[in-house]
């Protein structure tokens, strides 16, 4: 039962994550190259979600993968609001998918 919840924790906690880093590239023109540029971030993430979902174990190390890569990427560390937003929330879902008993 705990890891029920745990799962759906990191379904939720990854969906509105997604939905987050969207919004970020909507500060470009919608239909330009640039915008598409600016949704690679959440197609790896959607990515990484849908491999949880069916494989919680491997999306979860896919997660945590996803989440240090922003850390090197996207020099997060440097300030501790963007790194608790783009770099922390994928890890914590990647941890909880990783940790979660759903069996498939």
């Amino acid at each position: 039962m705990k890891g029920m919840y745990s799962n759906l924790t990191a379904k939720i906690i990854s969906a509105l994550y997604i939905i987050l880093i969207t919004v970020f590239a909507f500060d470009e023109k919608v239909f330009s190259v640039s915008f598409l540029m600016h949704l690679i971030p959440t197609l790896i993430f959607l990515g990484c979600l849908i491999t949880a979902w069916f494989k919680p174990k491997i999306g979860g190390i896919l997660l945590v993968l996803a989440g240090i890569a922003t850390i090197i990427m996207f020099n997060t560390y440097m300030d501790v609001v963007t790194f608790l937003l783009i770099s922390v929330i994928p890890i914590l879902a990647g941890f909880l998918f990783f940790f979660s008993d759903k069996k498939h």
